[in-house]
């Protein structure tokens, strides 16, 4: 440029520029986009490129981590006020509403679950030894029909009683519909079990040998046995087979047992007893245990059987029905 006089002489001639100038830079990295564009009036705080990450400085990653790990701080904090049940729940009780301030360690609400129930029992000192883990419950409740399965999960070792000492157990059940906790419940625990067993009348069972060496048996008869006949006086028990048998659980009438060569419906003998004498007035009498031959008892008491099994009936009242599989 030429510097002139008012008058118009020359000055003097030069080279004109800009006052103030700032030159951007960067480290290193790579644009990743350009936002302005040359001879462009730019604002204070103006976007002018954008970076993409390139070579950072150790300032810079520092900064980079300790912002991670504060916003992973900031989430934590975040899913703190967030309770949210672990499992499917039944939500039994409710403590707190909407505003209430809490403490720590304030209980908010109770959750039950709904893929079972606990029950305790209390096993007498006697029957604690023939309890062990994982033996099979039966579970009834009072107000719910049916029986529902379940499994011994803890036997307390303290027990507790003045004069008899119980054990509690813990009996896990399956889901029962329609229960809900505090009902009152019963549980059996099976500590034995007879598996497939019969049946039978207490009274169809006999006795030979004395002590350890008395076996049980049964009289068996099949349907066209010679000694079999309902129209005679006499019963030729010699002629029919005698079925070894091993008692176990009874109820007084009924009584469970297992034999080789006894199934269920096959034709049992049983005996029974009879009598045809009129007692007086303020007559008293014992009660006799039926029996087969010869016996004592009232006059006019005779001994008789009859087979479990049969249709109809013998003289003197033989009667009776087939065994049954329990």
């Amino acid at each position: 440029c030429t510097l002139l006089t008012p008058e118009g002489e020359i000055l003097g001639t030069g080279t004109f520029d800009v006052n103030e100038y700032v030159k951007v830079t960067v480290p290193a990295g790579k644009v990743a986009a350009v936002n302005c564009t040359e001879n462009q009036k730019v604002s204070r705080g103006k976007s002018l490129f954008t970076l993409e990450e390139g070579a950072p400085s150790e300032a810079y990653l520092d900064l980079k981590q300790q912002r991670e790990d504060l916003e992973e701080q900031i989430q934590n904090l975040k899913d703190g006020l967030i309770i949210t049940a672990d499992w499917d729940a039944m939500l039994t009780s409710l403590s707190v509403s909407k505003g209430d301030s809490l403490s720590e360690g304030a209980s908010l609400c109770t959750l039950s679950g709904t893929d079972g129930y606990q029950l305790s029992l209390a096993i007498d000192e006697l029957d604690i030894s023939s309890v062990t883990h994982g033996q099979q419950a039966n579970v009834t409740l009072d107000a719910i029909e049916g029986t529902y399965t379940g499994t011994v999960e803890n036997i307390s070792y303290a027990g507790s009683g003045s004069y008899v000492t119980s054990y509690t157990v813990s009996i896990l059940t399956e889901p029962i519909p329609g229960a809900y906790p505090g009902m009152s419940a019963s549980g059996e625990v099976v500590v034995k079990s007879s598996g497939n067993a019969l049946i039978l009348p207490v009274a169809a069972i006999q006795y030979e040998g004395r002590g350890r060496e008395q076996k049980a048996f049964v009289y068996l008869a099949e349907e066209e046995s010679p000694g079999l006949v309902k129209d005679a006086d006499a019963l030729d028990l010699a002629s029919l087979t005698r079925v070894y048998v091993e008692p176990g659980m009874s109820d007084g009438s009924y009584i469970a047992v297992q034999a080789e060569g006894l199934s269920a419906g096959d034709l049992i003998w049983q005996s029974s007893l009879s009598t045809n004498r009129v007692f007086e007035e303020e007559t008293t009498a014992q009660t006799m245990p039926g029996g087969m031959g010869n016996m004592g008892g009232f006059p006019g008491t005779q001994p008789q059987g009859g087979f479990s099994g049969g249709q109809g009936g013998f003289p003197g009242g033989m009667q009776g029905q087939r065994s049954n599989r329990g």
